[in-house]
C-alpha cells in the first residue's frame, strides 16, 4: 500500500476516429518495440552461447528510444528494456575488456568474474521474464482498446443510420407541410367568401331585430295605455260603488226623518236591496236622479269597453306581428344552415370538378398531339398532291 501513488491524468473525450489513430500509433509501437526485444533477445543467446557481438551487430536501444514518441504507459515499458539491457550492453564490453586482458590475468580471476557475469545474467533473465508478462498486459490493455474502438464504430454508424432516417423524415414532413399549406390557403379564400355571405346575412338579421325592437317598444305603450285604462275603469268602479253606498245611507236618512213606519223598518241595504221592495220605493226617488249619473256613467263605460276591445284587437295584430317577426328569423336561421350545408356540398363538387378538370386536360393534350399529327399528315398529303 505505501508503494502506490496518485497521479493526475487529463480526461480526454475523443472520437471514435482519433481513438483508432491513437490505437494504430500504439500498435506500431508496440511492434518496434517486440522488434527490438526480440533482436535483444537472440543478442542475449549469442553472449550465452560464448560468441562475441560486435559493436555494429549490437542493438542500441536508447537512440530507438529517442526516434519513438512515448505516451505514459509505454514509457514504463522502454525504461524497463534500457534498464535490462543496457547492463548487457555494459557485459558485453567487459566480457570483450576481459577477453583481451585474459592472457595476462589470473586463471582464479577470470572464474570470479564469469560466475558474477552469469549471476548478472540470470538477473536480466529475471527482468526480461518481467518485462514480457508487461508487455503481456499491455497486450491485454491493446485488445481493451480494440474493443472500444469497434464499439465506437458501431455506435458512429448506428447514429450515422438514425441521421440518415431523421433527414428523409423532415424531408417528407417538408413535403406534407407544403401541402398542408396550399390547403390552407385554399380554405382561407373560401372562408373570406362565406365570412362575406355571413355579414350580408347578419346586418340583414340586425335590420329585423331592429324593427322588432321598434314594433315591441310600441306595444309595451299600447299595454300601458291599456293598464291606464283599466285603472281609470277601476276607479270609476269604486266612485259608482260609493255613490250606491251614499244612496243607501240616504235612503235610511230618508227613512228615519221621515218617521212613522219607516222607522220600525229595515234600512236598506246591499244585502237587502233586491229582496224587498218597500226599501226600493223608499230610494225610489233618489234613484231616479241616480240614473242619469248612471246612465252617463255607462254610457263612459261603453266607451271604455269598446276602446280595450279596439286595443285588444291592436295588442292581437301586434301580437301577430310579433309572430311573423319570430317566424322571418327562424327561417333566416334556416336559411343560415341550408347555406351552410350548401357550402359544403359545393366543396365536394369543387374538389370533383379539379379531379375531372385533371382528366380532361390530360385527355386535351392528347387530343391536341393527334390533332397535329393530323394536320401535319393532311398538310403532307396535299403537298403530294401539289407536286403531281
Amino acid at each position: 500500500a505505501k508503494c502506490i501513488k496518485n497521479s493526475v491524468t487529463v480526461n480526454e473525450e475523443l472520437t471514435a476516429e482519433e481513438w483508432k489513430r491513437r490505437w494504430e500509433k500504439e500498435r506500431e509501437k508496440v511492434a518496434r518495440l517486440k522488434g527490438q526485444l526480440s533482436r535483444a533477445e537472440i543478442e542475449l543467446e549469442r553472449w550465452r552461447r560464448g560468441e562475441t557481438v560486435t559493436k555494429d551487430e549490437q542493438i542500441n536501444l536508447q537512440e530507438a528510444d529517442e526516434t519513438l514518441p512515448v505516451t505514459q504507459s509505454m514509457t514504463s515499458l522502454s525504461t524497463v528494456t534500457s534498464s535490462v539491457l543496457s547492463p548487457a550492453s555494459s557485459v558485453v564490453s567487459t566480457i570483450n575488456v576481459g577477453s583481451l586482458d585474459l592472457r595476462s590475468a589470473n586463471v582464479d580471476e577470470w572464474e570470479k568474474e564469469r560466475s558474477t557475469l552469469y549471476q548478472q545474467l540470470d538477473e536480466k533473465d529475471d527482468e526480461i521474464n518481467n518485462l514480457a508478462q508487461a508487455i503481456e498486459r499491455l497486450k491485454a490493455q491493446i485488445s481493451e482498446q480494440d474493443e472500444l474502438f469497434n464499439q465506437a464504430r458501431k455506435d458512429n454508424e448506428n447514429l450515422q443510420a438514425e441521421l440518415n432516417r431523421l433527414q428523409q423524415e423532415s424531408e417528407s414532413s417538408k413535403e406534407e407541410v407544403k401541402e398542408v399549406l396550399q390547403a390552407l390557403e385554399e380554405l382561407a379564400v373560401n372562408y373570406d367568401q362565406k365570412t362575406q355571405e355571413v355579414e350580408t346575412k347578419s346586418k340583414e338579421n340586425e335590420t329585423l331585430t331592429q324593427e322588432l325592437d321598434t314594433k315591441l317598444t310600441s306595444l309595451n305603450g299600447i299595454r300601458e295605455e291599456l293598464e291606464s285604462l283599466r285603472e281609470a275603469s277601476q276607479t270609476q268602479r269604486k266612485r259608482f260603488l260609493d255613490m250606491i253606498l251614499v244612496l243607501l245611507r240616504d235612503v235610511g236618512d230618508i227613512g228615519s226623518i221621515m218617521g212613522g213606519q219607516m222607522n220600525e223598518q229595515k234600512k236598506p241595504t246591499i244585502e237587502n236591496l233586491d229582496q224587498t221592495e218597500e226599501e226600493f220605493t223608499l230610494a225610489r226617488l233618489y234613484l231616479s236622479k241616480l240614473k242619469t249619473e248612471a246612465r252617463s256613467t255607462s254610457g263612459r263605460l261603453s266607451e271604455l269597453e269598446l276602446e280595450k276591445v279596439d286595443y285588444q284587437k291592436g295588442i292581437g295584430l301586434k301580437d301577430k306581428e310579433l309572430d311573423e317577426a319570430h317566424l322571418l328569423i327562424q327561417q333566416h336561421e334556416a336559411k343560415m344552415r341550408s347555406m351552410l350545408e350548401s357550402m359544403k356540398e359545393l366543396e365536394d363538387k369543387k374538389r370533383t370538378l379539379e379531379q375531372t378538370q385533371d382528366v380532361l386536360n390530360e385527355e386535351l393534350v392528347k387530343l391536341r398531339a393527334q390533332g397535329k399529327e393530323k394536320i401535319y399528315s393532311f398538310l403532307l398529303h396535299l403537298y403530294l398532291i401539289s407536286d403531281l
